[in-house]
């Protein structure tokens, strides 16, 4: 089964009640609108009564109002690889070696390299096992 693809190009402001009607009758509101009808006599002699406002194409089947938005909108221009939040804790617990589980109690076991920081020296610490309370981050 075929549909008209039919679109409302130009407004039908000024124009007679009876236009106003026969937009009405297709569901066409605003300008740019787009709406799907079966192929029949009935919806070609609408047509025929606004073909200066409107755009008609025969398509094979309606499609979804967001099939018709993601038609409409141009491609972006880039692709995402990775999330910059993804990206960061990846980074940092290379960085840091983390290897964390978590607990029935709510603490963490983290075994790797711990950075401390007092004043103005860094000092590393690797190896030792270190259980700590550190605040829900969220899903990492």
């Amino acid at each position: 089964m075929t549909f008209f693809r039919i679109t409302l190009i130009r407004s039908a402001i000024g124009l007679p009640r009876r236009t106003h009607g026969v937009l009405k009758a297709l569901g066409l509101k605003k300008r740019m609108a787009t709406v799907f009808h079966p192929v029949s006599q009935d919806v070609a002699g609408q047509i025929m009564k606004v073909k200066e406002l409107v755009a008609v194409q025969e398509v094979d089947k309606p499609l979804t109002q967001e099939e018709l938005h993601w038609s409409r909108k141009p491609d972006p221009g880039y692709y995402i690889e990775k999330r910059a939040a993804e990206a960061f804790r990846e980074k940092r617990d290379v960085r840091a070696g983390w290897h964390d589980e978590e607990c029935s109690d709510g603490f963490f076991w983290g075994v790797g390299i711990y950075l401390f920081y007092d004043g103005g020296n860094i000092e590393e610490t690797a190896g030792d096992p270190v259980r700590e309370r550190r605040p829900d981050l969220g899903s990492r």
